[in-house]
This record gives C-alpha cells, sequence and structure tokens, in this order.
C-alpha cells in the first residue's frame, strides 16, 4: 500500500463509522430496519456484494 493510503487510512475508518452513524439514523426517522454493519476490512469494502438466490428461474 502507498504511503499516501497509509496517511488516509485514520481518516477513512473515522469517515466509514460516521457514514455508518448516518445510515442507522436514516433508518430510525424512516422506520426502516437497520442497515447492515459495513466491513471492517478493506477486502470486504471492495469485494462485491454478493445477491442472494431466490431460487427463481432466471432464463426468462
Amino acid at each position: 500500500m502507498s504511503k499516501t493510503l497509509e496517511s488516509l487510512l485514520p481518516f477513512l475508518k473515522i469517515f466509514v463509522k460516521q457514514f455508518q452513524t448516518y445510515l442507522e439514523q436514516q433508518a430510525a426517522i424512516n422506520n426502516l430496519p437497520p442497515p447492515e454493519p459495513l466491513p471492517e476490512t478493506w477486502e470486504g469494502l471492495l469485494s462485491e456484494p454478493s445477491i442472494p438466490d431466490n431460487g427463481g428461474d432466471d432464463t426468462g
């Protein structure tokens, strides 16, 4: 990882926590279920979200 990214890491962690708090507040205001917690690892942040298989026929 480059030095620039390493120096930004603490700020990015704070931003992620603040964003999670914002999402939780918006969910509470709008009577929605709370959002899933954001991943703590960079691999989790960079990975594609998994789409649940509903067992339906996707062939059209």
